[in-house]
């Protein structure tokens, strides 16, 4: 299954490179963002775009992370993060 590996190996470096999206990450998954339109509530805090994540859930569109200091936020469930 040499042609599998092959896909699979390119499917990791396409991730590597570009990210995914918030919503493929398992829960306890630390990320950062790589999206230029960064979408979050309306009434939400400043967000530092260069900070580490933690992924909790989906909760609808939003998500529920945390950053290191412990703060909650709220991105779009399709905004594209690098797992770290």
């Amino acid at each position: 299954m040499k042609y599998d590996q092959e896909v699979y190996e390119a499917l990791a470096e396409n991730e590597r490179l570009y990210g995914c999206a918030l919503y493929e990450l398992r829960k306890g998954d630390k990320f950062k963002i790589v999206d230029d339109e960064l979408k979050v509530p309306v009434a939400h805090d400043e967000v530092d775009l260069t900070a580490e994540y933690w992924f909790g859930h989906i909760d609808g569109m939003y998500s529920y992370c945390k950053d290191l200091e412990g703060n909650v936020v709220h991105f779009a469930a399709w905004t594209k993060v690098r797992k770290v």
